[in-house]
């Protein structure tokens, strides 16, 4: 075949037999395995996978066996899709439970509470889409919870820094923040206003440790998001639809929750009664799974593109303030 061409072929009976051949080709093996898994697999009687890695223009085949390898039902960032993507994605895992049965699956008393709430989001999106709310008001909305998100990571990685100063700076912000944990689900204007505030108390006695941990630029972000989210509120939306975006952000966090806890289950009963029984409902939700996330890559590789970070002036001080 000419995919063989040039190339010199090894054949190992196991991932430790694949060790005699040198540390690069048995981390290759080890970081990539399901990743190669998917590219190339087929199961033979003996219940092994035989999954192949080029190196260096040779050809390693190599058999695993298949009770090392557990696969699972992926996560996705749920939150990150808008309103009518996430009642498509919620709706198709319907149909698909709906289509295997619960009962086969095991799921009966989780899919019952799961429509509860997919009913409810049915509901509120219809309203929404008869009021004419579009999806920028969602997506300006996101993007301040992102960041949010985003500066929490920072303090995270602080936690663990080298220097004292930085892990004592991270923890007084960790306190800091966990006052405001429940910020995304407030009311539009409540947590326009819970924003200001946290910003203000950032630039303000927090902010030597907002500078000590490099998250200056993050607050300064999450102004500026803020900002842009009240002026679109006010400029075209009444009340009413703010009102209809609220529901819908808290009915999506309890439609998520059912969505994870059918999940969650499912995944469990993989590892404890093997891939057989689920193998169909797991397969098909991965690839609606990655179709999303491809949608999701392909908007914030544009929004980056039209939208570049803003770059802060050079006479910048942080602890004189943000500029309005």
């Amino acid at each position: 075949m000419p995919f063989y061409q040039e190339r010199r072929v090894i054949f190992c009976n196991s991932a430790k037999d694949s060790l005699c051949f040198g540390k690069n080709v048995t981390a290759i093996e080890n970081k990539s395995c399901q990743i190669v898994v998917k590219l190339s697999r087929s199961l033979d009687t003996k219940g092994l996978f035989l999954f192949w890695i080029v190196l260096n223009n040779y050809v390693f085949f190599i058999s695993y066996n298949s009770k090392s390898i557990i696969m699972k039902i992926k996560n996705l960032h749920l939150s990150c899709l808008r309103n009518n993507e996430h009642f498509q994605f919620q709706t198709g895992f319907k149909e698909l439970i709906e289509l295997l049965t619960a009962a086969m699956l095991k799921i009966e008393e989780s899919f019952t509470d799961f429509l509860l709430v997919y009913i409810k989001e049915n509901e509120i999106l219809e309203e929404i889409n008869q009021s004419n709310i579009s999806d920028d008001l969602f997506d300006a909305d996101n993007n301040r919870d992102i960041t949010f998100r985003g500066m929490l990571e920072v303090i995270k990685s602080a936690a663990t820094h080298f220097r004292p100063e930085v892990r004592q700076a991270s923890a007084r912000l960790q306190a800091f923040f966990n006052l405001y944990a429940n910020l995304s689900v407030k009311s539009f204007d409540d947590q326009t206003a819970a924003i200001d505030k946290f910003v203000e108390d950032l630039v303000g006695k927090y902010a030597v440790d907002v500078a000590t941990v490099g998250l200056a630029e993050w607050v300064s972000e999450l102004k500026i998001k803020n900002l842009t989210f009240d002026s679109l509120k006010k400029s075209r939306y009444s009340e009413k639809a703010s009102q209809l975006q609220l529901l819908i952000k808290q009915v999506r966090t309890e439609v998520d929750a059912a969505y994870q806890a059918i999940t969650d289950r499912v995944n469990a009963l993989i590892e404890v009664e093997g891939e057989v029984r689920y193998m169909q409902f797991m397969l098909e939700m991965n690839r609606r799974i990655d179709a999303f996330e491809e949608i999701l890559a392909q908007r914030k590789a544009k929004e980056k593109k039209l939208t570049p970070h803003p770059a802060p002036p050079e006479d910048y001080k942080f602890s004189q303030g943000l500029q309005a």
